[in-house]
């Protein structure tokens, strides 16, 4: 849940096409800038007051996270220049403050960039225009996967209701005989799994073998 006026006022995620900006630290530094101007709260999912880990999924899971890697250029060796946890703080008050610690203990700064990367990181302006023919080909591919994926959410459902009727008809041996996996379940089990069968179909959530781990759309797809 997120307010889009609020993002709007943070500003954009850096890692645009042309942007000297480590791509591993795309998301994290969104992410970071968001923390610093605006209150958050988890959920706990347990009435024991004293899990508050954000991390431990029996506390705070309420959400399901899609995958990551979602900026809007691809990844390439060329963006992943200059690795360093100072890329978490950029745009923030902490980034010239991180920089003077790190002068300090160490004698240097912290990224190992030539002047030309980090006068462009200085200078950085909206470039809507560069991610442009990015954002349109991952459009392109979402809507693609989508209609996919949506073809197969309804073949769930019809099975999902072809086995239902089946059981109504009490034809329930015949689809033990028929599907492997129900060889040994009881009418009242197949009709659990045809159940959650259906509600896989109809969930918000991705189904598997569409996006990668990080988001991206498969290209069997």
């Amino acid at each position: 849940m997120y307010s889009r006026s609020e993002l709007i006022q943070i500003g954009r995620q850096f890692g645009e096409p042309g942007d000297a900006f480590h791509d591993r630290y795309v998301e994290a530094n969104f992410a970071y800038r968001v923390g610093l101007g605006n209150c958050h709260a988890a959920l706990r999912l347990t009435k024991d007051e004293s899990c508050s880990a954000i991390y431990d999924v029996q506390c705070t899971g309420a959400f399901h996270h899609i995958g990551g890697g979602r900026g809007t250029r691809p990844r390439t060796a060329e963006g992943s220049k200059c690795m360093d946890f100072g890329w978490m703080f950029f745009g923030t008050p902490l980034y010239e403050k991180y920089q003077k610690f790190i002068l300090q203990t160490t004698g240097e700064r912290s990224q190992s960039c030539n002047r030309n990367e980090l006068e462009e990181l200085r200078e950085q302006q909206f470039r809507d225009t560069d991610a442009e023919s990015y954002r349109e080909e991952v459009q392109k591919e979402n809507e693609e996967v989508f209609r996919s994926e949506a073809e197969e959410r309804q073949q769930i459902r019809d099975q999902a209701s072809l086995i239902l009727a089946m059981l109504d008809r009490g034809e329930g041996e015949d689809l033990r005989r028929i599907v492997p996996w129900m060889r040994n379940l009881s009418d009242d089990d197949i009709a659990d799994r045809a159940d959650h069968m259906e509600k896989l179909a109809n969930s918000p959530h991705p189904l598997d073998g569409f996006w990668d781990l990080h988001g991206r759309v498969k290209k069997a797809h």
